[in-house]
C-alpha cells in the first residue's frame, strides 16, 4: 500500500490540476467551447470567448448558419451550472444576448418550398439535453428581403429546455415598436410531434390596440386553433386544421 501511494497522490494531483485548468481558464474554455461547436447539427462560428467555465462567460460575434433565418450576435454573456454536465445536460444561467439580427433569404426560402411536395414538421435536436434560465435578447432586429414584422426589439424568456426531444419554452415576453407579446410553447420534436403554443400578442394600430388572444394544440394529424380579439376588433375564432 505504501508503495502505490505516491502513485496515488501523483494521479490525484495531474488530474486536480487538469480539472483546474478545464474549469478556471480561459484555454480550458476555449478547449469545451470547440468540442461543443462540432456537436451541434448547425453551424456556429465565434469570434471571441473569454471568461472560465466555473465564472462568467461572454463570447463576441457570433454567427450561426445552415438554417433560414441565420442568426447574428454581437454579444453573448451566460453562466454554466456545473453540477448539471454530470447528467448529461448543458444548463446555462442569465444569458444576455446584444445586438442579435435574424438574416432570411427569402429566395432561397421559397425555392426549397416550391421543391417540397409535403411540408413536414421540423425536428430541430441537439445531441445533449439543454436548459436556459432566464434569457434576454436586445436589440433584435429582422434583416431580409420583405420588411420584418420588428426592429430594435426586446424578448425574455423565464426557461428554456429541450429534453428527450421536447422543446419547451416559458415566460416569453417580447416587446417592439408596435407589437407586445407573451407566449408559452411546448413541442415534441420526434414521433406525432405533439404541439402547444399560446399566444398573446398586442398590436398598435393608428387609433386604437388590437389584442389577439391564440391557442394551437394538437400533433401532426390535427391541430385545434382558437382566437379571440379585443381592441379595435371583437370576437372569437374556432375551429381545427390538418398540417399536410
Amino acid at each position: 500500500m505504501r508503495r502505490l501511494l505516491p502513485g496515488i497522490l501523483a494521479t490525484g494531483l495531474v488530474l486536480g490540476l487538469a480539472l483546474g485548468w478545464l474549469l478556471g481558464t480561459q484555454s480550458g474554455l476555449d478547449f469545451v467551447v470547440q468540442r461543443v461547436l462540432r456537436q451541434v447539427p448547425v453551424e456556429v462560428s465565434i469570434k471571441t470567448a473569454g471568461g472560465r467555465l466555473a465564472g462568467a462567460m461572454e463570447f463576441a460575434e457570433i454567427r450561426v448558419s445552415g438554417i433560414n433565418p441565420q442568426l447574428e450576435i454581437e454579444q453573448v454573456q451566460t453562466r454554466l451550472r456545473l453540477g448539471d454536465l454530470l447528467v448529461g445536460r448543458v444548463a446555462l444561467e442569465d444569458l444576455r444576448l446584444r445586438g442579435v439580427r435574424l438574416l432570411t433569404d427569402d429566395s432561397a426560402r421559397h425555392a426549397e418550398a416550391s421543391t417540397q411536395a409535403d411540408w413536414q414538421f421540423p425536428e430541430p435536436r441537439l445531441p445533449f439535453d439543454l436548459e436556459i434560465v432566464k434569457l434576454v435578447a436586445e436589440d433584435l432586429s429582422y434583416v431580409g428581403g420583405n420588411p420584418g414584422p420588428f426592429d430594435r426589439a426586446k424578448v425574455s424568456l423565464d426557461r428554456l429546455t429541450f429534453e428527450q426531444n421536447r422543446w419547451a419554452l416559458s415566460g416569453l415576453d417580447f416587446a417592439s415598436t408596435d407589437i407586445a407579446g407573451q407566449g408559452e410553447l411546448s413541442y415534441q420534436a420526434a414521433g406525432s410531434h405533439e404541439l402547444s403554443i399560446d399566444i398573446k400578442l398586442s398590436l398598435q394600430l393608428p387609433e386604437k390596440k388590437l389584442i389577439i388572444d391564440t391557442s394551437l394544440v394538437g400533433n401532426e394529424d390535427r391541430i385545434r386553433l382558437s382566437q379571440e380579439f379585443a381592441g379595435a376588433v371583437q370576437g372569437a375564432l374556432s375551429g381545427h386544421f390538418v398540417p399536410h
